[in-house]
């Protein structure tokens, strides 16, 4: 797969997939993490979905996640991914939601 056709369709990719895409060096962390900022800043107008974009922390988390990468260092799934990704599975890293404990989901 191109990079261009990468950027067309990684916003419809599941969280699997693009780690293995990841994983295999086919998709590089820094640029899966400039095209989820792109899509934000394209859609997010409408759609109001974001409280706060860390846009530098995001980025500066994938140039890390990639040199570990290269380096063969691959953590799993979460390594690599955008803060919007992470922030799903555990968002008080961004400072907008503290918890006491980590929640449990049944």
């Amino acid at each position: 797969m191109t990079t261009d056709s990468l950027k067309d369709t990684v916003h419809y990719a599941s969280l699997l997939d693009t780690a293995r895409l990841i994983q295999s060096k086919e998709l590089s962390p820094v640029d899966l993490t400039h095209w989820m900022l792109d899509r934000i800043a394209a859609v997010d107008g409408r759609l109001r979905s974001c409280a706060t974009v860390t846009a530098e922390r995001a980025l500066a988390a994938a140039q890390d996640a990639e040199q570990e990468i290269v380096r063969g260092r691959y953590r799993g799934p979460l390594h690599g991914k955008s803060a919007g990704e992470r922030c799903m599975w555990w968002p008080h890293s961004v400072g907008f939601f503290k918890f006491t404990s980590r929640p449990r989901f049944s």
